[in-house]
């Protein structure tokens, strides 16, 4: 409310890029600042529906008020003339007939059946070497090395078979958090499983 406030004040246009609303496990779902701005406010409200449906689905949504909507109609047409009008049609029948709605329930279900799932197993073989607060929405949680180095877990990790992606890559100055970001939503519940496996095999002395 206080980045709304601060907009009106100063004539700003505020971009809000939502792209994880639909996976919210716990709780009431934080509405984006669309659904609060004043009417007078220009927001633009962007999001995808990769995430919702499959990486492969390259296309977004804007909502905005209608001479910038315009405006961006007419420079997304310049970049890319032809689009995709089969795919963009089947999608706009999904919403209408209400398919979507029901698949993101279905998919809230699923993902959190695996979150809950990795961080009991988590709980279980990591306890006292790692730590992490059960996210409340999204797709990954942030595991916390306790006293060891993230890079020198992820290496032993990467050498059983174990992707890991430590902190380090998600800073670009100062210093990096011992921590991994776990994504759970790829995985099925053997894949799970074998994950944590390996990684409390590959803890570091």
């Amino acid at each position: 409310m206080q980045l709304l406030e601060l907009a009106q004040r100063h004539g700003l246009t505020l971009i809000e890029d939502d792209y994880d609303h639909e996976y919210r496990f716990e709780g009431r779902p934080v509405l984006p600042l669309a659904a609060r701005a004043p009417e007078d406010l220009p927001l633009i409200y962007v999001g995808s529906l990769s995430k919702l449906l499959s990486p492969g689905i390259r296309l977004g949504y804007a909502l905005a008020p209608e001479p910038l909507l315009r405006r961006m109609a007419e420079a997304r047409a310049a970049i890319d003339r032809q689009g995709d009008a089969p795919l963009e049609a089947a999608l706009a029948e999904l919403i209408r007939d209400g398919d979507l709605g029901r698949h993101a329930r279905k998919a809230r279900r699923v993902y959190r059946a695996r979150r809950d799932l990795l961080a009991g197993l988590l709980r279980k073989y990591l306890a006292g070497r790692a730590t992490f607060d059960l996210p409340a929405g999204g797709l990954a949680l942030w595991l916390r090395c306790e006293g060891r180095s993230a890079e020198a877990w992820a290496k032993a990790a990467g050498q059983a078979g174990l992707a890991l992606l430590p902190g380090t890559r998600f800073v670009l100055e100062g210093p990096a958090p011992q921590a991994f970001r776990l994504g759970f939503a790829a995985l099925d519940e053997g894949q799970i499983a074998r994950a944590v496996e390996i990684l409390a095999r590959s803890v570091p002395g």
